[in-house]
């Protein structure tokens, strides 16, 4: 894969410096009004990334919708990627009842949807759209935009953006030669910036990171979180288990998550001996074979709860035995430094 890559380079080097071009000219009609910015009678936060894969998005979106909710009617807003349904949208949530299943809806937002009680939850491409049907159908004040830095097309009133210190910028270039969705000086248009996996680097590293944002936003509060295990459930019964209960045992692991590395060294830092790793594409869906392959030849398989609920399915006539191998950490955002000033911040808009 390196050979390739290498051989290839010059290509994708090409590739990359088409992609900035054609970026730049499209936020260059937005900025001059030739393509049109919609918007809507709410306030609208967005949280999102400037890099391909996971950064933690889902997370820190469920931790704003419990912090938020408690003041505010709110709504999901996301695109539900790779999601098996092409309706225009999807209510998978009224708040109250989930109203689709895994597939149609795609596993991040059927997971928002599961975890969150009176916060609706919509799926759909076109953001501005489920934002009105939002409007119409639960009278909600505030939209949370997920996974739309790049979602021109939707006024915010506040941009959110999350760097991953395990690997933020990749090698610095665009795609297709890197994982970059925007250049670094798009950065600028945070008002808050928030540094996830803190708790996985040295701090050396948080501190060079911080240093490189603010050369491209001084502005923006810049925060910094952890993804903390709260406990194992397991995929049998729903029983809760102690993060400890793994400490110093052999245990494999399946994701099929934007970030494999980051989930693979929480459980490390939980003391958990990793000795098979089944990763696959993000997004896959899982066919009942291959996890009945791997659960049979494992004694502890610990996956993810994204991973989890597109396994709900094959829970029916499966053998209990087997299930009783599968095992989902459950993690949870908290927010360390800077976390008065990121909720004032936002509070002091929705307010306004």
């Amino acid at each position: 894969m390196n050979i390739l890559r290498f051989v290839f380079s010059p290509i994708l080097w090409i590739l990359s410096v088409i992609y900035v071009i054609i970026l730049n000219f499209k936020q260059y009609l937005y900025k001059n009004n030739i393509l049109k910015t919609n918007k809507l009678p709410a306030k609208i936060l967005c949280v999102g990334n400037i890099t391909v894969g996971g950064t933690g998005k889902t997370s820190l979106v469920l931790f704003l919708s419990k912090v938020l909710q408690k003041k505010h009617k709110i709504t999901i807003l996301t695109r539900g990627y790779k999601r098996k349904s092409r309706n225009g949208y999807l209510i998978v949530s009224d708040g109250k009842n989930i109203l689709t299943d895994v597939k149609d809806s795609g596993d991040e937002p059927y997971l928002l949807a599961e975890k969150l009680e009176n916060v609706p939850v919509i799926v759909g491409a076109d953001r501005y759209s489920a934002g009105k049907i939002a409007l119409n159908k639960f009278n909600v004040g505030t939209l949370l935009l997920d996974d739309g830095y790049q979602h021109l097309q939707l006024s915010r009133n506040l941009d959110i953006l999350l760097i991953d210190c395990l690997n933020p910028f990749g090698n610095g270039f665009c795609l297709p030669l890197g994982l970059l969705r925007e250049p670094l000086e798009s950065m600028a248009r945070a008002g808050i910036i928030i540094l996830t996996h803190c708790n996985l680097v040295e701090k050396t590293v948080v501190d060079s990171l911080v240093e490189k944002i603010k050369r491209y936003n001084n502005s923006a509060v810049i925060a910094t979180c952890v993804h903390k295990p709260v406990n194992f459930i397991r995929f049998a019964d729903g029983e809760k288990i102690a993060t400890s209960y793994f400490s110093g045992r052999e245990v494999s692991v399946l994701s099929s998550i934007g970030n494999p590395p980051s989930f693979e060294k929480t459980l490390v830092s939980l003391n958990a001996k990793i000795n098979n790793r089944y990763n696959f594409t993000d997004h896959h869906w899982y066919r009942a074979e291959e996890i009945k392959n791997i659960l049979s030849i494992n004694e502890f398989v610990i996956t993810t709860e994204k991973d989890s609920v597109k396994l709900e399915n094959f829970k029916d006539g499966a053998d209990k035995e087997i299930l009783s191998h599968l095992f989902t950490l459950q993690i949870e955002i908290e927010i360390m430094e800077n976390k008065e000033k990121c909720l004032e911040k936002i509070e002091k808009i929705l307010e306004t």
